[in-house]
């Protein structure tokens, strides 16, 4: 496949100290000192690295990488996994769930696409409802008005949490550009957005787009997935 990798279908991009993982629709890759090592097999989702251990989100649960003795264990059946954040919370298209130490808690039961944690809000992006925002310390609930289905979170530490929808950017419930955006990593004050209508470059401060695609750059489609800050450059998990 292309570049070393399992397939052409690249779901997300992760760091894991000196490494950068891709989670694929034909299974995991390893990318370290300039070489591939893959695991092939299952339909990943998501990836999240919470030292020492790589999370996977698959189609039918939870998976742990021990990154020092290379092994991959399951350690929850689940619906598919469609995000990960510190705590360990999950995404599922049957809601969301807390797993700790083989325990699962249900903290809403709505489908979910995305998470984010944040001064003890966890932030949660449903396929169907807008925001939910949980504080994890009292568990109260309180919502937001952000067109579903919300795919990524994103915190800014100068602009705030960022929210890539169906519809667009949003900032808070503020809409800043109308196209789906599948994932939102942000370098040196810019923002960069995976989409269907290729990679958007867009400047919060002054407003300004710049759109890369198939017809004005190398890279071979316009449908992009995901998306990285990885050693000063921006990566880009494709679609096809």
């Amino acid at each position: 496949e292309q570049d070393g990798l399992l397939s052409n279908k690249v779901k997300a991009i992760e760091k894991a100290g000196d490494s950068i993982f891709f989670a694929q629709d034909r299974g995991l890759s390893w990318f370290k000192d300039d070489s591939f090592k893959n695991y092939p097999g299952r339909s990943y989702q998501t990836l999240k690295y919470l030292s020492p251990y790589l999370y996977l989100g698959a189609m039918d649960g939870l998976y742990i990488f021990d990154l020092t003795q290379e092994t991959l264990t399951k350690l929850l059946d689940s619906n598919p996994v469609r995000a990960i954040e510190e705590g360990i919370f999950i995404a599922t298209t049957d809601g969301v769930l807390s797993y700790l130490n083989g325990t699962t808690t249900t903290i809403i039961g709505t489908e979910s696409d995305s998470l984010l944690l944040k001064d003890n809000l966890l932030y949660i992006g449903t396929h169907r409802d807008g925001l939910v925002i949980c504080d994890t310390t009292t568990g109260s609930m309180t919502t937001m008005d952000i067109p579903s289905p919300i795919y990524c979170i994103a915190k800014s530490e100068a602009q705030g949490i960022y929210f890539g929808t169906e519809e667009g950017l949003y900032r808070g419930t503020e809409g800043l550009l109308s196209m789906p955006v599948y994932s939102i990593t942000e370098q040196q004050g810019e923002l960069f957005l995976a989409t269907d209508q290729g990679i958007i470059r867009y400047n919060p401060e002054t407003g300004q787009v710049i759109t890369y695609t198939s017809s004005n750059t190398p890279i071979p489609t316009n449908d992009i997935n995901s998306s990285l800050a990885v050693y000063g450059d921006v990566w880009f998990g494709l679609v096809g």
